[in-house]
């Protein structure tokens, strides 16, 4: 109760994953337009209403949720609740709302193609993913957009957009029975249910060990991602410890990825590594950009790192580095309304208490080097994994050709 403001997240399960490939970028379309104009407001006047009450509201699509976040005075929640129902339940779906957005988003991807990080994203997606929605950009893609129609954004909205099986979640300084009467008169008239997600990733035949070359015109700099497929995210279980067991390696200022690529050979402005995914699949990616003329090296010193990890892992001091400053970082991260809302959600997403930070805690102190170094050795051969590569493909070959991986020319 620090301050008399009240913070709302709604999330209704309809984000990306829930398209089809043909369709991809549909849901972030749908939430692009649910920020727009309603029935009885235009964008303007609800932008407006909602600055005199000292509010936001904001939609966004995720892979997996459509994420609704509230932001109000406490005071003037119920004025700022009517306003969520307007434009959760009565969007105009304009179609001039349509075009605009559209266009914008067909110009945002011809300027991403120009972008090497972009490039590396999707070269990642596309080879741990494959053909599947999860391969697709959230935003989609030229053609998927060029295709896409207003009555389909409007039949995706009819069908999953719907209550049940959507969380809410709050932090508020105003006393639990008030607000949940407050909550309750949200949207007394929104009902039904979605279909059920049925989404399947297997892994696409790819060669591991290999580097996949994309092209880029005019690029001084190089992007660099290592990557394979790793377990599905959880909160307390071997994604967390692979985690901490990664702190050290590239996850902080001070790994060993960065000292040795940044602070030593100055290669890069930055180089990490790390443990990412939701609760269908995780992967592990190493990334850099690096300046073009030394892409082999960097390459090198990358696989030097991991070899070196997975075969010896972690020393004791490193550990006890590693749970000082995890701690540390532990302790600040709950403190603003929004970390609150993360923290609140992360519970709901998988049906755990508040315990469960107890349960980290502990993880953190009594992980052994035995047990980190196991994960090192299961999850960090780069055999096991693919290299992606984004620059100037007939530059770079006869320098990564020394490498004596296999190089294989990806299109986008």
């Amino acid at each position: 109760d620090e301050t008399p403001t009240t913070s709302i997240l709604l999330r209704i399960p309809a984000g990306s994953f829930h398209n089809t490939v043909e369709q991809a970028g549909l849901a972030s379309m749908m939430a692009a337009l649910l920020n727009e104009s309603t029935e009885n407001y235009s964008t303007e006047q609800m932008s407006m209403a909602l600055e005199l009450l000292g509010s936001s509201v904001s939609f966004s699509a995720s892979d997996n949720e459509l994420n609704v976040f509230i932001s109000s005075l406490s005071r003037n929640l119920p004025q700022t609740l009517q306003l969520v129902q307007e434009k959760l339940l009565r969007p105009a779906f304009n179609a001039e709302d349509f075009n605009r957005i559209k266009q914008q988003r067909l110009q945002s991807l011809a300027q991403a193609q120009k972008n090497a990080s972009y490039l590396a994203e999707r070269a990642v997606s596309k080879l741990m993913f494959g053909d599947s929605i999860a391969g697709q950009s959230s935003m989609g893609s030229a053609e998927s957009l060029q295709a896409m129609t207003l009555a389909q954004v409007s039949a995706f909205y009819q069908t999953h957009v719907k209550p049940q099986g959507a969380q809410l979640v709050t932090v508020s300084d105003l006393p639990q029975p008030q607000l949940q009467s407050l909550l309750a008169d949200m949207a007394p008239q929104w009902q039904g249910k979605a279909p059920e997600l049925a989404l399947a990733l297997p892994a696409p035949a790819i060669q591991q060990g290999a580097i996949y070359l994309v092209h880029k015109d005019q690029s001084p700099q190089s992007e660099i991602r290592i990557v394979r497929r790793t377990m599905p995210r959880d909160l307390t279980g071997d994604f967390y410890r692979a985690g901490l067991m990664n702190f050290t390696l590239g996850g902080n200022f001070n790994s060993r990825i960065n000292l040795n690529l940044r602070e030593d050979k100055g290669y890069t402005y930055g180089a990490r590594s790390g443990f990412g995914g939701d609760q269908q699949v995780g992967l592990f990616t190493a990334s850099a950009a690096v300046r073009a003329d030394v892409t082999r090296e960097s390459i090198e010193e990358f696989l030097k790192e991991l070899n070196n990890y997975q075969q010896n892992g972690m020393t004791a001091a490193e550990l006890n580095f590693m749970r000082s400053a995890v701690n540390q970082s532990e302790a600040l991260r709950y403190e603003t309304p929004n970390a609150k809302l993360g923290f609140m959600a992360q519970m709901l997403e998988f049906n755990v208490g508040p315990e469960f930070t107890r349960e980290r805690n502990q993880i953190l102190q009594q992980a052994s080097l035995e047990q980190l170094n196991a994960l090192a050795s299961q999850y960090l051969s780069p055999s096991e994994m693919v290299i992606v590569v984004v620059g100037e493909a007939d530059k770079l070959k006869p320098e990564l050709e020394k490498l004596q991986l296999p190089i294989i020319e990806l299109k986008l």
